[in-house]
């Protein structure tokens, strides 16, 4: 291994996070396909709901990526593009592209990253979760205890178990568990924080089943279409 390169795993789980935090549907990690290693692979849903793949390819190098890295990576992207593998490759270099590689890669399709570019996609998305989180709590805080109950009771079975884990949430869904189960469902002193709740909610990736449950139990409230993974 030359000199001018380390092992890149450290890029490569980044880019990984990277994606999933936009929202793709399926992001794996050192992928075969078609005998080809792929560093990332990455499926997201365009807003028409195509599935969009993508390979890419890390290069954690101290030097600029160079146009023989292009040519080879294009090649296996055309082979993986023609078996209906991928629909496109990119490469995040670390420290940058020669011309040339720019040439190339503009020449066969190929996408160029740099740490900027994967900073940037990074700050989008902490700045996207900061205002879901801003929103959906605002929301909450108009619910009754009852309503906020009846929104945490909505929620599927896996996602009840989590919340139970957690407190004071946990101890509103018992609460309210118990009282339905004796046929009084009117809710006591018992309170939940919404920002916790949906704090809680976005980074156990639930924020989509706490949405949908929000439409059902308070269907006259403008519920956001938000994605968390």
């Amino acid at each position: 291994m030359s000199d001018t390169t380390n092992t890149g795993k450290a890029l490569e789980r980044r880019i990984a996070d990277a994606y999933r935090r936009i929202g793709a549907r399926v992001v794996k990690h050192d992928v075969n396909l078609a005998g080809n290693q792929i560093d990332v692979y990455v499926e997201l849903e365009t807003p028409g709901r195509f599935l969009h793949r993508v390979a890419v390819e890390a290069k954690d190098w101290k030097s600029p990526v160079g146009v023989d890295v292009v040519n080879r990576f294009a090649t296996i992207v055309n082979l993986l593009h023609h078996e209906r593998l991928v629909d496109e490759g990119a490469i995040v270099s670390a420290n940058g592209f020669t011309r040339p590689a720019r040439d190339a890669a503009q020449t066969y399709g190929i996408r160029l990253l740099e740490l900027g570019d994967v900073e940037a996609m990074e700050r989008q998305v902490a700045e996207a979760e900061a205002s879901n989180i801003r929103y959906l709590s605002r929301i909450l805080a108009t619910l009754s205890q009852h309503e906020l109950a009846r929104l945490l009771y909505a929620l599927p079975v896996d996602a009840q178990t989590s919340i139970y884990e957690q407190a004071p949430a946990s101890d509103l869904l018992r609460e309210y568990n118990e009282r339905l189960s004796k046929g009084r469902v009117r809710m006591g002193a018992r309170s939940c924080a919404p920002v916790h709740l949906v704090r809680f909610a976005f980074n156990s990736g639930l924020i989509p089943q706490l949405v949908d449950a929000g439409k059902k139990v308070c269907p006259a409230i403008h519920w956001p279409e938000v994605v968390s993974e």
